[in-house]
């Protein structure tokens, strides 16, 4: 629940960068793409954190992942 709440700003953001794109001088597809390659890049540690306890609490991968 608390990775599910954490990501909605982050979706949020990502969808209001794109869909600004024009409207002022600051807001061009580079910044939106810019944006959202770095919230994808800080979201592979977020899912470690979440995926190896589960692996070492006994999970199969494909369950630790999804």
């Amino acid at each position: 629940v608390a990775v599910t709440v954490h990501n909605i700003p982050e979706g949020l953001a990502v969808g209001v960068a794109f869909g600004s794109i024009g409207k002022s001088a600051s807001a061009t597809f580079e910044s939106a793409r810019s944006l959202a390659i770095g919230i994808g890049i800080q979201n592979f540690p977020e899912g470690i954190a979440v995926s190896l306890p589960l692996k070492a609490a006994g999970f199969s991968n494909a369950r630790a992942i999804w």
